[in-house]
């Protein structure tokens, strides 16, 4: 409902003479009397406003014209103030300052611009995450002061303070994992999402990716460096290809084919290693296209299309990276790689998810969103880039890495609980876990204890350790009752996390 005063307000003096020839009403309904000729020279959208041929458009005060501005009484005083040869208004509020800064902008008056941003400069030194954030509004879009408030930021931050300790020299005990609160961290304890709401993701990556590097990137704003675009490489493409011209060391040991009826050539150990579930579910038959004296290929029915086939294989390389792989571009492409990886429980794809989580937030995906976030939590958030992350907000980034760091405080505490005291403990306890001989041999089942963290992978580590230390043995029967509810505590645990959705 409409309720404002049949009595207009009155700007303060100097904007309430009659002399004036227009009138400025602020969306507060106060209404400011100035002089075209002054607007004229201060703003060249004013100017070019004056010039057009003017109108009974039936906003007429008396003989006087009126606008309507979008801008509140108070950011339109303190703008005019600038145009008009009066005193310069006080600026001693970050907000205030902004959206000044905003209506210069908007208005094209170049030097109050100039002259507002130098203010701004002075929060700085209190405030520079909140000042980077709004150098990357849209409408203030700000190179300089986005570079001189991560200067700042990073001498403030001498060292950089992860949201968690996941370094590799540490990574067979909980002795490097997430110790510190999240607002103890870098990020956890300076941001400040009132002015951070229209910076994107990749921005805040960029200002948390120079900090961890302790050096400034050519443009903050935009992203210039062409991270996870890599194209499949030779190395990924080659082993999955048929011909006679490939070596055969080379040509796999399996088929993989598709729903299309295109074959994959593929090694069995590696799929195995990805995933314990992935070849014991699909249909297997023969290739029989093979030449008198070759042994029959096993060729096993992945009712996928080849699109996803050759995807889901490229992320399989045991020296894939979420960079490597090129990057999909489609989301329902994306959308069925985290489906596949899901039905097969194959982890090193679904951590590959991090890029679906963002395309998911910017689709607005919630469940997608949530299972990728999940999928994360043993790997880094912190160092992968994805272009989808120009398109969502920051905090949607934000967000993903608190979530990972509470995630990472569990597993530090399952870790020093139940794992290995130390690095070098943890080092000699794989060495024996890999000598333990095989079922075949007449030894006892050991899983597979891989360097890419998973939850089997941890609780593995954790109760063998103890299984060790008693007497330097391993109790099959023994381990295999604890593991499966060790891995459901750990998952309990983890699952009490909470995702904060838009």
């Amino acid at each position: 409902m409409n309720t404002t005063s049949s009595t207009p307000l009155a700007a303060a003096d100097p904007f309430n003479g009659k002399n004036a020839d227009l009138i400025l009403r602020s969306s507060d309904g106060v209404h400011f009397s100035v002089h075209k000729a002054i607007l004229s020279v201060a703003s060249n959208v004013f100017r070019d406003i004056f010039s057009w041929p003017q109108t009974d458009s039936g906003n007429m005060d008396g003989e006087r014209t009126s606008v309507y501005m979008s801008e509140d009484s108070s950011t339109l005083d303190s703008l005019l103030r600038f145009c008009y040869p009066v005193k310069y208004p006080i600026i001693d509020d970050l907000w205030a300052a902004a959206k000044i800064l905003e209506a210069a902008i908007k208005y094209q008056m170049e030097e109050i611009a100039e002259i507002v941003s130098e203010s701004i400069k002075k929060f700085i030194p209190l405030y520079p995450v909140a000042v980077y954030g709004l150098a990357c509004r849209p409408s203030i879009h700000s190179e300089t002061l986005a570079m001189v408030a991560a200067t700042e930021w990073m001498e403030q931050n001498p060292s950089w303070v992860a949201s968690y300790f996941f370094y590799r020299k540490g990574w067979l005990s909980g002795e490097r994992f997430a110790t510190k609160e999240w607002t103890e961290t870098s990020i956890g304890g300076s941001y400040d999402s009132e002015y951070m709401d229209r910076t994107t993701a990749g921005q805040l990556y960029r200002l948390l990716r120079c900090i961890r590097l302790r050096q400034l990137p050519s443009k903050l704003l935009v992203n210039e460096e062409k991270v996870g675009m890599t194209k499949i490489s030779q190395h990924y493409s080659l082993p999955y290809l048929l011909g006679s011209h490939i070596p055969k060391f080379l040509q796999g040991d399996i088929i993989i084919r598709s729903s299309d009826r295109l074959d994959f050539r593929a090694y069995k150990v590696v799929l195995q290693l990805a995933s314990e579930n992935l070849l014991s579910s699909l249909e297997v038959g023969t290739d029989q296209s093979r030449g008198p004296g070759e042994s029959e290929t096993p060729v096993y029915h992945l009712p996928e299309h080849s699109s996803l086939v050759l995807k889901l294989l490229e992320i399989c390389d045991p020296s894939a990276t979420a960079g490597d792989v090129e990057d999909a571009g489609d989301a329902d492409l994306i959308y069925g790689i985290l489906r596949i990886a899901m039905k097969y429980d194959i982890p090193k794809a679904v951590s590959f998810v991090q890029l679906n989580y963002f395309t998911a937030i910017q689709h607005r995906w919630e469940e997608l969103a949530r299972k990728s976030a999940r999928a994360t939590v043993y790997s880094s958030v912190e160092y992968a880039y994805t272009p989808e992350m120009e398109h969502v907000s920051a905090l949607s980034y934000y967000s993903l890495m608190k979530y990972h760091h509470e995630c990472q405080r569990i597993l530090s505490t399952f870790l020093q609980k139940h794992g290995p005291p130390s690095h070098n403990e943890g080092t000699k306890l794989l060495k024996m876990l890999f000598s333990i001989p095989s079922p075949k041999d007449g030894g006892i089942e050991v899983p597979f204890v891989s360097r890419q963290w998973d939850c089997e992978s941890i609780t593995i580590l954790c109760y063998a350790s103890k299984m060790f230390s008693k007497n330097n043995a391993f109790d099959n029967e023994e381990f295999q009752s604890t593991l499966k509810s060790s891995k459901r505590e750990l998952e309990e645990n983890l699952n009490t996390v909470k995702l904060d959705w838009e």
